[in-house]
């Protein structure tokens, strides 16, 4: 990416970066980097220019700074027994990604393909359902199913950051 890239950022004032930092509720955790939401509120005005820099550096890289790499994956109980995992980012990271969460969000709406089980407002348990029922409808009828299943640390491990980015801009991702 280079200088010109920087028309496709939305820019955010400092006063609008305060007010999305002020804006995460009182209770709201710690991320990784034990970084409160009300202490970022309060920086001084030279201290948002610096932190609205290094945001504008990775949105134009496209790649988080290594010390912002940190995720703690945390199981929590659910009411009906068993657990939920959760993954408590930077946040920095968290208060970034929220900058821009408006814009990711219509552009998943809009090009989500039919069927896509990953799309807003599908409901993860009934794609699953019905994938299982689907396999047992087969099974039943004598027919083979097959069934894959990713090993995410390998496909990440593996992906070219330079063509997803490159292809995403195509599709026009925010």
């Amino acid at each position: 990416r280079n200088l010109q890239d920087t028309a496709r950022i939305k820019r955010l004032s400092i006063e609008e970066w305060r007010k999305l930092a002020a804006s995460f509720a009182a209770g709201t955790a710690l991320g990784t980097d034990k970084t409160s939401f009300k202490l970022l509120a309060k920086l001084p005005e030279e201290g948002w220019k610096q932190l609205r820099n290094l945001f504008e550096k990775i949105m134009l890289a496209a790649v988080w700074p290594r010390q912002l790499l940190t995720t703690i994956l945390a199981l929590l109980p659910k009411k009906q027994g068993g657990t939920r995992t959760i993954g408590i980012l930077p946040s920095i990271v968290r208060l970034l990604l929220s900058a821009y969460a408006s814009e990711m969000r219509e552009w998943d709406r809009r090009t989500a393909l039919p069927g896509d089980t990953a799309a807003p407002g599908v409901c993860s348990q009934t794609a699953v359902a019905s994938r299982a029922l689907q396999i047992e409808m087969a099974a039943a009828q004598g027919r083979t199913t097959v069934q894959l299943l990713w090993d995410f640390e390998a496909y990440f491990d593996s992906l070219c950051t330079c063509e997803a980015i490159s292809s995403l801009e195509k599709l026009g991702a925010p």
